[in-house]
């Protein structure tokens, strides 16, 4: 006690004080919340996410990625237009992301590709003008290729009449031609050579191939005409006209009416 007289840093207030005694409202560990629930001096700390968490995140958004890329090739290969589509709505969350707007019609969904294309082109997708002058390209080029396609249907048409005419030329009947036609094994043999191959080659291959099938085929068809059904159930007499020179709506039309037993081959 003397010390502390002779000691001039330790005032006499602090002496008659003594040790300050912890005040029990106050929480003493900053760590610890107080018992009683409240924050009392110390907010509590903001926790940061724990690294496994920011891998599991970033984790998942990768898979869903490629699900959704998945999907969009898986459906685009399937020619499914509207599985495309709702793979490509889904893959940006139903929002288009150069506008942060809803994709609800098929409108926004055709606003949202061009935007996108422009992007991939290099473009600015959110320019109004270049938007619109790939979406005037792609029409352009639709009605090109939807006359190409006309066009090429016509020319096939035309080589698939002229075939027939080179087969009837050469001395055989529609009912022959006919015969070949109503033969699932001949339709399976010519699936990939009609407009490929002339037809009377691709005949041809096929009597060679299966000449006993054709043998069968010719014979049925004979013993069908030879004995068509009793004379009462005949309502249409043998036509005046040639199989041969019959159009041939005429024939398909005279084929139906001997496969009823309608009509019969003189």
């Amino acid at each position: 006690m003397e010390e502390e007289k002779n000691n001039p840093a330790v005032s006499e207030e602090e002496q008659q004080q003594g040790t300050p005694t912890p005040n029990p409202t106050e929480n003493p560990n900053p760590s610890t919340p107080p018992e009683d629930g409240g924050e009392g001096n110390n907010p509590p700390a903001t926790e940061d996410p724990k690294p496994g968490e920011v891998q599991s995140k970033e984790a998942d958004a990768k898979f869903a990625k490629e699900r959704h890329e998945r999907d969009i090739r898986k459906a685009k290969a399937a020619g499914d237009a509207e599985g495309y589509k709702r793979a490509r709505i889904k893959s940006v969350g139903g929002k288009n992301p150069y506008t942060d707007t809803p994709i609800e019609t098929d409108e926004d969904f055709e606003f949202y590709e061009l935007q996108d294309e422009v992007k991939a082109n290099g473009g600015d997708p959110n320019n109004p003008y270049e938007v619109e002058k790939l979406r005037r390209q792609k029409i352009a080029e639709a009605r090109q290729k939807a006359e190409d396609d006309r066009t090429e249907q016509e020319k096939n048409d035309a080589r698939a009449s002229q075939e027939v005419k080179d087969y009837l030329d050469e001395g055989h009947t529609q009912k022959e031609l006919q015969e070949h036609w109503n033969n699932p094994k001949f339709m399976e043999f010519a699936e990939d050579l009609l407009g490929v191959v002339p037809l009377k080659t691709i005949i041809a291959k096929f009597d060679k191939v299966y000449p006993k099938e054709n043998k069968t085929v010719k014979q049925a068809a004979a013993n069908k005409a030879s004995n068509p059904g009793s004379s009462s159930s005949l309502e249409d007499p043998a036509p005046k006209k040639g199989i041969s020179q019959m159009s041939e709506k005429e024939f398909k039309e005279f084929m139906e009416k001997v496969k009823a037993g309608k009509a019969k081959i003189e």
